[in-house]
């Protein structure tokens, strides 16, 4: 093996970039090597996008034993523009292994009531869903109902927040700027 000690390398006159070895080649870099970056590092690592978290601002009527989409206006972030807030859809045209979040707060419940909160995919149920019922003077008249899933996704996959209650003349979605109802999920990498 022979040893190069150089100080700098720089591309020749009139070029802009460097190729070290060819491709199947592997460089070894020692226990105890910093890599200091002081510029922009490509292909190092992986991101954990596309990535999104929305909320809703107005409340949102859900009439009683029918199924209601969670309506998302206000987009906190959204890494590569694939939540659409005119569907209140998530489509992440990339496949892989998702962590989705989502979360609504509803303004009043009646004894022996149930309220489901559904994240849903092509229309379909996914592996998690949560319902609340309130059973009793002490429970909670103004959950907040929360759910979370790991779900795969093809290039074409959508996913949507679905809600359903069967309490007597419906309820309210509370909308706030704080974020009581949310919804958000990111690419997990690697999986």
């Amino acid at each position: 093996m022979s040893t190069l000690e150089v100080n700098k390398i720089t591309p020749v006159s009139g070029g802009t970039s460097i190729t070290l070895g060819d491709s199947g080649d592997t460089f070894t870099i020692p226990s105890g090597v910093t890599l200091a970056n002081s510029g922009t590092a490509t292909g190092f690592g992986e991101t954990m996008v596309p990535a999104f978290f929305v909320i809703k601002t107005p409340n949102q009527s859900v009439s009683a034993y029918t199924s209601t989409k969670v309506t998302f206006n206000s987009e906190k972030f959204d890494s590569d523009n694939k939540f659409d807030t005119s569907t209140s859809r998530f489509t992440p045209a990339e496949a892989g292994q998702y962590f989705l979040i989502a979360q609504i707060n509803i303004q009043a419940m009646h004894n022996q009531a149930t309220t489901e909160l559904d994240i849903k995919k092509n229309g379909s149920y996914v592996a998690s869903r949560f319902k609340h019922i309130a059973l009793n003077s002490s429970d909670d008249k103004e959950p907040s109902l929360f759910t979370s899933c790991i779900v795969e996704s093809d290039t074409d996959d959508y996913f949507e927040v679905i809600t359903h209650t069967d309490m007597g003349g419906g309820t309210t979605i509370t909308g706030d700027a704080a974020g009581f109802t949310f919804f958000g999920g990111y690419r997990i990498t690697g999986a």
